[in-house]
C-alpha cells in the first residue's frame, strides 16, 4: 500500500501490483470506529497454513509459511475492542508442532493477564481437531481462562475416504468424538464444520453426519457443500473436468458461497445433494 500511495500521489499508478507476503510486524494497530457498529468484534492474530488442503483456499492466499503478529500488538488491538464478544479470526489458532502450540499458550496467557485487568472480553476461534488432543490440555485451560468459549473445528466429513481425498492428514477421524469430548470437558463448546458432494460421499452421508453429530454432543454445527475456491487443487480438477456448474466469471462468483451446488456431484443430483444437506440442517436444528 505505501508504493501504491506513493505512485498514486505522483500520478503513476502501475496496472499491477504484487505485494507479496508482508510480516504481521507491519500490521497496523486496528482503531477505526466502523468496526463497532458490529456485534461482534474480530481480530486476526496470524496468517498462512502449510498443510495445503485441497479444498481450502488459505495457503494459495495466505501462504504456506505461518506468519504471527507480536503478542503486545494483538493484546493492545484486542484490548480497543469495545464488543464484548469478539472472533479470534486466524484459520487455526494452534498453528503447527510446538511452535504453534507454544505461541497459542503465550498468547492465551496474554489474554488471560488481560482478563485481570478487568477487560473481560469472550471470543471463539477456529483450529485442527488435534486441540482436543491430551498435549494441548493445558493450552485449552489458558483459552478458557483467557475467555475462549468456543471453537470451530475443520472436521469435513465423518468419512476417512473423503478426509484423506482432500489431502487433510491433519485430522484423524477415529479421534473426533474423544477430541470433541476432551474439549467440551475443558467448558469451551465445539462447533463442527462439515462439507457434502465429494465423490466419496456415500448415499447415506447426509443422515451419517447427523447422527454423528448428536452422539458426538456438538454444541452446534456448519453444514456446506463442497465449493471449489479458485486456486485450490478442487478447483483445477473440477474446471478440467467439467463438472463446474458455473463458469460465467466474474459473475458467477457469487454462486461460490458454500450453500449454492455449484459442481456436478458424482454419487447423486444437484438436486439431491442441496436438498440432503437441507434436510440434516433441518433435522439438526428442530
Amino acid at each position: 500500500w505505501p508504493k501504491i500511495l506513493a505512485d498514486a500521489q505522483d500520478g503513476g499508478l502501475q496496472p499491477v501490483y504484487q505485494g507479496g507476503m508482508i510480516s504481521l510486524d507491519q500490521v497496523p494497530i486496528l482503531r477505526h470506529p466502523g468496526r463497532d457498529k458490529y456485534k461482534y468484534g474480530a481480530i486476526q492474530t496470524a496468517r498462512g497454513c502449510p498443510y495445503n488442503c485441497k479444498f481450502c483456499s488459505v495457503t494459495a492466499i495466505n501462504g504456506a509459511q505461518i506468519r504471527y503478529r507480536p503478542i503486545k500488538d494483538v493484546v493492545e488491538e484486542f484490548a480497543g475492542i469495545k464488543q464484548k464478544w469478539a472472533l479470534v479470526a486466524d484459520d487455526n489458532f494452534i498453528g503447527t508442532g510446538p511452535r504453534g502450540l507454544n505461541r497459542a499458550l503465550s498468547l492465551s496467557q496474554a489474554l488471560a493477564e488481560l482478563r485481570q485487568q478487568g477487560i473481560k472480553k469472550y471470543w471463539a476461534t477456529q483450529a485442527t481437531q488435534i486441540l482436543g488432543g491430551s498435549k494441548y490440555n493445558e493450552l485449552l485451560t489458558w483459552m478458557y481462562k483467557a475467555g475462549c468459549r468456543a471453537v470451530l473445528l475443520g472436521l469435513e466429513s465423518i468419512n476417512k475416504d473423503v478426509v484423506d481425498d482432500m489431502q487433510k492428514g491433519i485430522n484423524t477421524v477415529g479421534d473426533y468424538e474423544e477430541h470433541i469430548r476432551n474439549i467440551q470437558d475443558h467448558r469451551i463448546a465445539v462447533i463442527g464444520s462439515f462439507f457434502f458432494g465429494s465423490d466419496s460421499d456415500s448415499p447415506t452421508v447426509f443422515k451419517d453426519t447427523a447422527r454423528f453429530i448428536k452422539d458426538a454432543r456438538l454444541a452446534a454445527q456448519n453444514l456446506n457443500l463442497l465449493c471449489p475456491f479458485p486456486g485450490t487443487e478442487t478447483f483445477n480438477e473440477f474446471l478440467q473436468s467439467g463438472h463446474l456448474r458455473y463458469t460465467d466469471f466474474p459473475a458467477d462468483w457469487e454462486r461460490y458461497n458454500l450453500k449454492d451446488v455449484v459442481i456436478n456431484p458424482k454419487n447423486c443430483s444437484p438436486l439431491e445433494l442441496c436438498v440432503g444437506r437441507r434436510d440434516a440442517e433441518y433435522e439438526l436444528n428442530n
